[in-house]
């Protein structure tokens, strides 16, 4: 019985494989391979003569002809196996392989699920106005080059321009990810081409800037270094664009990148020239100056404008931080110092910090959007520039912050022609509401033309939304799709009559924000019902959304990728399409009518809506009763991302995961508040716990203060009365049992953590009660009793061992190993170190990796295997800055200098000591906990033995380098010996 070819797949890229499901169909000949790739990539019907001639080029013809016969029998052979029709079947309907007696062609229709190549070729064709989307689904097919292992000479050519393609790809999506500001995603994709091509100077180039501009510029200038070394070896020279980036860098102050993060638009800023060089004007004569307006107003698009036309005066940098998905007025801090490359430190304020890092800097820092928290704008605004004297604040917001000093400037509509005026077609270009939306048009329809014809109905329609720049630009959209008198009759018609998407509710709002309204209203009741649905739900994220996430969220689909079922109405099998297609082309739909915009950010890219629209569809799924039922799909979701994630943030992919979840830290505080205020305690538990360990890995501390320490309070009394189940109980005790931990409150944790493990042992669950145990320990370490909390540790470890659990293993021995190492026992610390090295290694855990490997060296130099040690702390510096970690480093310069002391090389530990000092300084990240009063003493110590201008010279000169030379400096320096087990 002959098989469905439906699930017939070809693999060329990388290699050639043909499979049929999950089964793989082989030949005897690997001259068989290359027939069918062959006609894969070169559609249409061959002559028999041409491929025998083709693939067999250095035989006879007679040789040739029977060869081919011969693999065309292989092939028979192979699919006959699989139950599949006969490849030489001559019906082009149900053979693979069809063609007339002298001729061979592939019958695509047969590969039901496709060829790798096919795909990435469709991909790769897509105009440039393409989105992001489908550039990346190309790059994600393009695993490796066509048959990499084949030497047929017809393959040369072919693989050549596919190389060319997926590189230009490349280069294309990394430019935009740039221009975005999607730091992390141009940085994975300048890696992935470098490592395509070591020689690619553009990719290096893009590599060093992003660096650079996302805090890690001692990371951005070593790279520099390791590329030209590298270009050297090759006899090649770097070009000045490159060199004279590496030197701009190098002249810039190192405790901070002084470059910009404004996100260049992806509309062009038409008109207002006026207004622009007022804003410019003011920035120089007011150091905090807010624009005010209301929604969609254009202050942020002019803002941003207005602070990339100053940059050039801002030596210090112009840095954008967008307010807009915060909920909590608190969180500004924290929005400020992502933007400027700022890390949360522990027992330091974030303020000390920015202000610190800021210092006597001239720089520009454009606050956007403060109105949803503008407490905690006003009071950041108020200390940076108190502190920082060459500070200026640029705020856009719909309310003034009501600081001392502020100038309020109003953001003006767009000069609109009056009422009932004349105006001819050359005027109108001219007018900024016309001109605006004249550009808009002719973005999505490139062959729109201002004429005498079409220019009184566009007056008209700008005027109807009063030079409103939202209005403007969603009409424009709308008027794309459907003509400009069409939508100058459809607004004629809604304001005659009643709007059936107006919300009485904002009849005593002011008469912009109704004009808005009005606008985004006209513009949903002429979507389809379904794309009306969707925009709406989507109001329900905070900060923004993936496709994925609109998918299985707003969509409703429970699986995104799942094939959609669809009856067979003709001999042709249906397309098969997935809900994500669905959603995607929906989404684009809401894209091209400007009532949904595309941000790359992260490894995805990103959708959003302004506050206008999001108000509009919170306000219709309120009317349809739809809003508390889509808060419940957001939260299911977002619980759902976060236990997916939980059990990897501490793997291999640590550091993607955790620019994951933090794109999406404005829905996950939405969806715990939601949690919390609707008493859902499951939920609001099930998502903390599994969000706890990625705040503690990008040292998120507030988000513990603010969400994780009520957990503190939790009781088996408060879980059996919200009838909590016993799992979950369990789990909750142990999770609140490492919020004591983290909040040092270590008295606390015992009565929690004993009934902890009860539940877990009951429930027969040993890695739960290997956990709980692990947390009793760490209990007894807090309050100094180190031989219990070792004896806990240590057990946890063994069950661990047994289970197998590799990422429990290498935390609790880790645990283990420092317990071992404070109370001086060497050789037990070294052994558990190296275990969790070992751990981390298999598990491709670069963090835990670093971790040990630091420990390690700390261990050898309290032991005095001083060089041993040294070389440990040298790998673990190494590491520190593959992953772009600062403050495992403080402890590699205090090991470092520790060790140089013991040896007795005084003047290069007071140099080391002064490294520490400019490295803390630079860094914001400091010496903490048990480490740090050994080594004041240890300082103290030194000072006291040296003449005062020996020790101060050689501190000097430690403390003068920047991060950069300090992280250069160490990582060449040569220490004796061979570092074992490394």
């Amino acid at each position: 019985m002959k098989k469905e070819v439906s699930q017939l797949r070809l693999q060329l890229l990388g290699g050639f494989v043909l499979q049929l499901g999950q089964e793989r169909l082989g030949f005897v000949r690997r001259k068989a391979e290359s027939l069918i790739a062959f006609l894969a990539l070169h559609p249409g019907a061959h002559p028999r003569e041409r491929m025998a001639d083709v693939l067999w080029p250095d035989v006879s013809a007679s040789d040739a002809r029977l060869s081919l016969r011969v693999a065309l029998a292989d092939i028979a052979k192979s699919f006959g196996r699989a139950g599949l029709p006969s490849p030489i079947d001559t019906d082009p309907q149900s053979g693979t392989l069809a063609g007339a007696r002298d001729a061979l062609g592939l019958n695509r229709l047969a590969f039901g699920a496709g060829a790798d190549v096919w795909e990435f070729q469709r991909l790769a064709a897509l105009p440039e106005t393409a989105s992001d989307a489908p550039l990346q689904a190309a790059l994600n097919v393009y695993t490796s080059d066509l048959m990499p292992q084949a030497n047929d000479a017809w393959l040369h050519d072919i693989r050549q321009k596919l190389q060319r393609q997926h590189h230009a790809l490349m280069h294309r999506l990394l430019q935009r990810h740039r221009d975005a500001a999607n730091l992390p995603a141009a940085i994975a994709l300048a890696r992935r081409a470098i490592e395509r091509d070591a020689l690619d100077e553009k990719a290096h180039q893009h590599l060093i800037y992003c660096l650079a501009v996302s805090g890690e510029r001692e990371a951005a200038l070593l790279h520099f270094e390791d590329c030209q070394r590298q270009f050297e070896a090759e006899g090649l020279a770097l070009g000045e664009d490159t060199t004279a980036l590496y030197q701009r860098l190098k002249k810039q102050a190192s405790s901070a990148v002084r470059l910009s993060n404004l996100p260049r638009p992806a509309t062009s800023f038409v008109g207002r020239e006026d207004e622009l060089n007022e804003v410019e004007t003011q920035l120089t004569q007011t150091r905090m100056l807010t624009l005010l307006g209301s929604g969609g107003s254009g202050k942020t698009r002019l803002a941003m404008q207005a602070a990339e036309e100053v940059a050039f005066g801002y030596e210090g940098g112009v840095w954008w931080v967008d307010l807009a998905p915060l909920a909590d007025a608190s969180r500004v801090a924290h929005a400020v110092a992502s933007g400027l490359g700022v890390k949360e430190t522990p027992g330091k304020d974030l303020l000390d910090a920015l202000v610190a890092h800021i210092g006597a800097q001239r720089m520009l820092l454009l606050l956007d959007t403060c109105e949803r928290v503008l407490q905690g704008a006003a009071h950041c605004a108020e200390r940076l520039l108190a502190a920082c004297p060459s500070l200026t604040v640029l705020a856009t917001s719909r309310e003034p912050l009501g600081l001392p000093g502020e100038t309020r400037w109003q953001t003006p509509a767009l000069e609109t022609p009056a009422a009932n005026s004349r105006i001819d077609w050359a005027e109108a270009q001219h007018n900024d509401a016309v001109r605006l939306f004249a550009e808009r048009v002719r973005q999505i329809d490139a062959s729109f033309k201002l004429h005498e014809g079409n220019v009184l109905p566009i007056v008209a329609i700008c005027q109807r939304v009063q030079g409103i720049a939202l209005a403007v630009e969603l009409a424009a959209a709308q008027a794309a799709e459907v003509g400009v008198d069409a939508l100058a009759q459809h607004m004629d018609k809604a304001r005659a009559g009643a709007n059936p998407s107006a919300n009485s509710a904002q009849a005593s709002a002011p008469t912009r924000h109704q004009t808005l309204q009005a606008t985004i209203g006209w513009s949903y009741d002429m979507l389809a019902p379904h794309e009306q649905a969707l925009l709406r739900r989507l109001a329900v994220f905070s900060g923004g959304w993936t496709l994925e996430l609109a998918t299985e969220i707003a969509a409703g689909y429970p699986d995104a990728q799942a094939m959609m079922s669809s009856a067979q109405t003709s001999a042709l099998p249906p397309i098969e399409l997935t809900p994500q297609m669905a959603t995607a082309h929906l989404l684009g739909t809401l894209v091209n009518r400007a009532l949904v915009q595309q941000r790359p950010g992260g490894q995805h890219m990103r959708y959003a809506m302004l506050d206008s629209v999001v108000e509009f569809g919170r306000a219709q799924m309120q009317s349809l009763g739809e809003w508390d039922g889509a808060c419940r799909a957001h939260v299911a979701g977002f619980v759902g991302l976060a236990e997916a994630i939980e059990p990897r943030i501490l793997g291999s992919e640590s550091a993607k995961l955790g620019q994951l979840l933090a794109a999406e830290q404005a829905n996950f505080e939405a969806a715990l508040l939601w949690t919390q205020t609707h008493a859902q305690l499951h939920l609001h538990w099930r998502l903390l716990r599994a969000l706890s360990q990625h705040w503690v890995n990008v040292s998120e501390l507030s988000m513990g203060e603010r969400w994780l320490q009520p957990t503190t309070a939790v009781t088996a009394a408060a879980l059996d009365a919200a009838q909590v189940p016993t799992r979950l109980q369990a789990e909750v005790l142990t999770w609140a049992c490492d919020s004591l931990y983290r909040f040092s409150q270590g008295e606390k944790i015992f009565e929690p953590v004993s009934r902890a493990i009860v539940l877990f042992e009951a429930l027969h669950d040993s890695a739960g009660t290997a956990r709980a145990i692990a947390q009793r320990g760490m209990a007894h370490w807090l309050l100094g009793a180190h031989e219990r909390a070792f004896e806990d540790c240590l057990a946890s470890l063994v069950q661990y061992r047994l289970l197998p659990i590799e990422i429990g293993r290498l935390r609790t021995a880790i645990h283990v190993a420092e317990i071992a190492r404070v109370q001086q026992r060497h050789d037990d610390a070294l052994a558990y170190n190296q275990e969790a090295l070992e751990v981390a290694q298999a598990l491709g855990n670069r963090r835990g990796e670093s971790i040990a490997l630091l420990n390690m060296g700390l261990v050898a130099v309290n032991a005095g295997r001083l060089s041993l040690g040294c070389q440990w702390l040298q790998h673990a510096g190494r590491v520190y800055v593959e992953v772009g970690e600062k403050h495992g480093w403080v402890y590699v310069l205090q090991g470092m200098g520790q060790a140089a002391q013991m040896r007795g090389d005084r003047t290069e530990a007071a140099r080391l000591y002064g490294m520490l000092h400019a490295f803390q300084a630079a860094s914001g990240f400091a010496l903490f906990g048990p480490d740090l009063p050994p080594h004041e003493a240890r300082a103290a110590q030194l000072k006291a033995s040296m003449p005062a201008h020996e020790h101060d010279t050689a501190w000097q000169s430690g403390a003068g380098l920047s991060v950069p030379d300090i992280v250069a400096q160490v990582l060449a320096m040569a220490f004796e010996g061979a570092a074992a087990g490394t």
